[in-house]
């Protein structure tokens, strides 16, 4: 099974959205690599995501 990359201009965008407040939603096919997109950013985290 290929090793997941992470899309660093999808991360951002992803992380840029969600600093802002905004929602987010993701859709698509099967096995494209949402659940890993979404474990990576839960793992690099930016302190912000964090609660206080």
């Amino acid at each position: 099974m290929p090793q997941y990359q992470p899309l660093n201009d999808v991360l951002e965008s992803l992380t840029s959205r969600l600093m802002s407040g905004e929602h987010v939603i993701l859709s698509g096919h099967r096995r494209i690599g949402k659940t890993q997109l979404m474990q990576h950013l839960e793992a690099n985290a930016p302190d912000a995501f964090l609660p206080t």
